[in-house]
């Protein structure tokens, strides 16, 4: 996983330059590139370090999957109302946003943890 937690940040930034570029092409492919493409690639990453060890984790990745299992939940139960599916969709246009920007900001931190190369001592 430590090879995971070096690569997840530099892809991110990958993505983000690469869905910026999009825009100039087509801007409709740059706003489903910003809000699928990476929002995509950070729930992938999000269910692939829930099994992570400790060690490289974040201290804030835990209340970062939280709030992400309560926006799905919400979703999930906000498909059963149309009215209430397209005002969550609507809201979620600015909370992915800013859930996007703190789990760049886990990233950027596992990544910093990882690329370290520390060890981790118990001292009793």
């Amino acid at each position: 996983m430590k090879t995971l937690h070096k690569l997840d940040f530099p892809l991110q930034m990958t993505l983000l330059i690469g869905s910026a570029l999009s825009m100039l092409i087509d801007t409709a492919f740059g706003f489903f590139g910003f809000f699928f493409v990476i929002g995509g690639w950070q729930a992938l990453m999000a269910l692939a370090f829930v099994f992570d060890d400790k060690e490289f984790r974040d201290s804030g990745r835990n209340a970062y999957e939280r709030v992400l299992l309560t926006v799905l939940g919400i979703g999930i139960i906000s498909a059963f109302f149309p009215a209430v599916l397209f005002s969550f969709g609507f809201i979620m246009l600015f909370i992915g946003v800013i859930m996007a920007i703190w789990n760049m900001n886990i990233a950027y931190r596992e990544y910093q943890l990882a690329k370290s190369n520390h060890q981790v001592w118990d001292i009793d």
